[in-house]
């Protein structure tokens, strides 16, 4: 396969970098969804980084495992929605004849809460983008993103995601000084069809004010606020007495290293909210974590801003 598509001539390959995601400081729902409601979330970027490589090829017509236009898309199998991605981005930048080989590093597991899917998508469309000589805004990646898997990742700062009809992206900025430290369980924490479970207006508007007002203040605890009100809403309306009896644990857990916050449950993993102002003694919390919860995995990050990296600039090394 990568001998038809050397047989091709080399137009360009770029490298991209996306911050990995740790679950939504966010979800929940706005109004009703059958007069018009919708989801919304504040994906949490993370500095446990995605990269995708790209390298586009020309006058190749090798039709063994195209696109349907005569072009060869090669990339990892367990990996598909970042083909897709590329896929659709050749697209819409109307170079669907163009062939590609992709790659994929990952500096986080593809366990369910840290999975990466959403970051391989957004570096993936960013390095097609680059690779082709073409560019668009931010705003376009994060819709191209959007069509396979909503998310934020790929702009700049935090940013808020309306799941209307056509998805719409607000800006927030950049986050206040804020530590992750990552509670993995190995299963599924949420409920088969939640839909009824999850927060929803009034505990929505008032995390949402919170995490605007901590992003123009640069105050981590009202950060933490804002993140907990989700949490606390999901916990009230959570089915599995499973799941709300390991939040409870995970609150405790969290006033007892004067975390600022915790997020709610995304698949596997539950976030606790720490202050990076000033720097928190992560040793001995994460030894805490540890003695605490002897039966998950732990990961311990920073909450990032969003926004593609290229690896290969001067500036970003």
């Amino acid at each position: 396969m990568v001998s038809a598509l050397e047989r091709g001539v080399l137009i360009g390959q770029a490298v991209v970098e996306v911050p990995g995601r740790c679950g939504n400081l966010v979800y929940g729902i706005m109004g009703d969804l059958k007069k018009g409601g919708y989801y919304v979330s504040i994906p949490c970027p993370v500095d446990s980084f995605c990269g995708v490589s790209v390298s586009l090829f020309e006058n190749n017509h090798d039709s063994s495992n195209n696109n349907g236009n005569g072009a060869t898309i090669v990339g990892p199998e367990d990996c598909l929605e970042t083909v897709e991605a590329v896929t659709r981005t050749l697209g819409y930048l109307g170079r669907v004849g163009l062939s590609a080989k992709i790659s994929v590093t990952s500096a986080n597991s593809r366990s369910k809460g840290m999975r990466n899917s959403a970051s391989n998508i957004a570096a993936a469309i960013g390095a097609t983008v680059r690779a082709s000589g073409e560019n668009i805004s931010p705003s376009e990646i994060a819709s191209l993103a959007g069509s396979i898997e909503p998310s934020n990742v790929m702009l700049p700062g935090l940013a808020l995601v309306e799941h209307r009809e056509v998805l719409s992206f607000q800006e927030l900025g950049s986050p206040p000084p804020i530590k992750v430290v990552a509670l993995d369980f190995g299963y599924d924490l949420e409920p088969s069809n939640n839909q009824d479970q999850l927060p929803s207006d009034d505990s929505i508007l008032s995390a949402i004010y919170d995490l605007r007002r901590a992003i123009a203040t640069g105050k981590p605890w009202l950060f933490g606020r804002g993140a907990t009100l989700v949490a606390e809403a999901y916990q009230c309306n959570c089915s599995s007495k499973k799941t709300r009896a390991l939040m409870k644990r995970v609150t405790s857990f969290a006033e007892s290293v004067n975390a600022v916050g915790v997020m709610m449950p995304d698949r596997s993993v539950i976030g606790v909210l720490l202050s990076g102002d000033p720097p928190p003694a992560m040793r001995e919390i994460l030894t805490s974590a540890r003695c605490a919860f002897p039966e998950v995995g732990i990961g311990c990050f920073n909450l990032v801003g969003g926004g593609l990296i290229y690896p290969e600039d001067p500036e970003a090394a």
